[in-house]
């Protein structure tokens, strides 16, 4: 038979075991507490010990809470700072599908939303204040209908730190705003190849042929999106390769860098590929009859520079529309909710 003792030591962790959070409506946020979370005063350790918390990708101060399977959003509690004593300053509320739209809060809240603009807007979005109720919704659209994208709970005194950027009422101009470039508009072309070839302790039957051979397979249409050879192209394609051998460990290495830099619409882009090829045990010093093990070594640091260029273009780009709000939501927010 089990000791009493451990069978009430299991009952207790049974008991202690985090629920996730079944959230209320929205209605239910007082200014201070909502869905059993206190304002100020709930810790992240509390958290986690209550419901369970995942990590957050929305900033470092804040933890992802879990809420039930059927709950309508996702919930982050926004910390002002980290470790387990850090308090909640703000609950955001992110909805990925269905959201209350503007006139459904304010028939819930009873209380008339006030509308904030941002000075420069790409995109027709807005903040909608509930001032006594200390809540922010941010809409996209003039539409009462349209939905919401984020609510954020905060303490009613705090708002103003929110929206204090913000034009109140009058709508601000939506700019134009197109940073799309076809892939043309991207291209760097390379019509110059550079090739250096060294050597050391091997014996080569004939070593232009193996830079012509080099040469030759560099001249080849690229893979990659962003960048390929042409004729008139204004770039450089350099290759560096070396062949050497070691006497003394029988050791034979061939070693191969490929870089290009250019120009593009975006303005200057440049990368690197690499690869290395080493055969131990290699009892006499060779000689090079065929360039074909180099081609193979120059070929795989070729398709890594395609690679890396690629992603090196791509890093280049403007932020989309949609990046560009986010990012101005985000420093609306944690304007307001960093501290207490």
């Amino acid at each position: 038979m089990m000791p009493r003792a451990i069978l009430f030591l299991m009952s207790a962790i049974v008991v202690a075991a985090p629920a996730p959070l079944d959230p209320q409506p929205i209605s239910q946020f007082d200014g201070k507490s909502w869905s059993g979370i206190t304002l100020g005063i709930t810790s992240d350790d509390d958290l986690k010990k209550t419901y369970g918390v995942n990590k957050n990708p929305i900033r470092p101060e804040a933890c992802l809470v879990k809420t039930v399977a059927d709950a309508p959003m996702r919930l982050d509690a926004l910390l002002d700072g980290r470790g387990g004593k850090a308090k909640v300053t703000a609950l955001r509320l992110e909805y990925p599908g269905h959201a209350p739209s503007v006139a459904e809060l304010e028939n819930s809240l009873q209380e008339k939303a006030v509308a904030f603009y941002a000075a420069d807007r790409f995109e027709d979005w807005s903040v909608r204040v509930f001032p006594s109720r200390g809540i922010a919704a941010f809409v996209m659209g003039e539409k009462e209908f349209m939905r919401t994208s984020v609510v954020v709970l905060m303490q009613p005194s705090r708002l103003g730190d929110l929206v204090n950027s913000l034009r109140r009422e009058q709508p601000t101009p939506v700019t134009t705003y197109d940073p799309r470039f076809t892939d043309d508009d991207l291209l760097v072309t390379y019509g110059d190849i550079s090739v250096s070839l060294t050597s050391s302790s091997v014996d080569f039957q004939r070593k232009r042929d193996v830079e012509d051979d080099i040469e030759d397979e560099l001249r080849r249409r690229s893979r990659a999106r962003f960048m390929d050879y042409s004729s008139r192209g204004a770039a450089t394609l350099n290759a560096s390769v070396s062949v050497r051998w070691d006497e003394r460990r029988q050791t034979y290495t061939i070693d191969a860098t490929v870089s290009l830099a250019g120009r593009n619409a975006l303005g200057n882009v440049s990368a690197s590929g690499n690869q290395s090829e080493k055969w131990t045990r290699i009892a006499n010093k060779p000689r090079i009859t065929s360039s074909r093990d180099i081609l193979n070594v120059v070929d795989d640091a070729r398709t890594e520079l395609e690679r890396n260029f690629d992603d090196a273009v791509l890093r280049q780009r403007p932020p989309t529309k949609e990046q560009i709000r986010a990012a101005q939501l985000a420093a609306l927010i944690n304007g307001a909710t960093q501290s207490l």
